[in-house]
């Protein structure tokens, strides 16, 4: 990531994606509460890097940004980690992740290095990525579920097996639950793009 920032940044949210794919067991378990000790551990670290990275972004606001929601989750992380009570990452939900993606992309697409010009506009990309992102994290941690637990795309379409399981967590992991920030990351790169599409 400190070479190829916005590839590198993809690349780990990947790897942090995809490991439940491989890993069969049910919820709750001792597994699945294991795991949810191990994946916040390697998600922190992944910050503590990213948030290292973003010190030296030019956009000032941004950078600032990042440095608020890395402690706003990693205040969420320890308190999970010393309670075991998931409920607390409902009230610090993980918004740097779409948010320095969405920065990291911006800047990979238009060339640009800033973003944002006031904090209105900080509150607003915010207030976006929350629309999912914290309904997102209720399920995940007070329902302990996914939303194709409530809503099975792939089965709908008479995808089966491991066909099945990644389409929909791609497709409604992925776009379904990050539909309104991937809509405005578009507005600000046709916006803001350097060369025509």
């Amino acid at each position: 990531m400190f070479r190829f920032r916005f590839l590198g940044f993809a690349a780990l949210i990947t790897a942090d994606m995809t490991d439940w794919l491989f890993l069969k067991f049910d919820i709750p378990s001792e597994e699945y509460f294991f795991y949810q000790n191990w994946d916040k551990a390697l998600d922190l670290y992944m910050f503590t890097i990213a948030t290292f990275v973003a010190l030296s972004f030019k956009d000032r606001l941004v950078k600032n940004t990042v440095v608020a929601l890395y402690l706003l989750r990693a205040i969420g992380d320890i308190i999970f980690f010393t309670t075991g009570q998931q409920q607390i990452l409902l009230f610090t939900p993980n918004f740097l992740e779409t948010f320095l993606l969405f920065y990291l992309g911006y800047t990979k697409v238009t060339g640009k290095e800033m973003l944002v010009k006031s904090w209105k506009q900080v509150l607003l990309l915010l207030a976006v990525i929350a629309t999912t992102k914290v309904s997102h994290e209720y399920m995940l941690h007070i329902l302990r579920m996914q939303p194709w637990d409530l809503f099975d795309l792939g089965t709908a379409l008479g995808l089966t097996g491991t066909i099945r399981e990644y389409f929909n967590y791609i497709v409604m992991g992925g776009f379904v639950l990050h539909a309104p920030p991937l809509l405005l990351f578009l507005y600000y790169v046709i916006k803001n793009k350097r060369v025509k599409i």
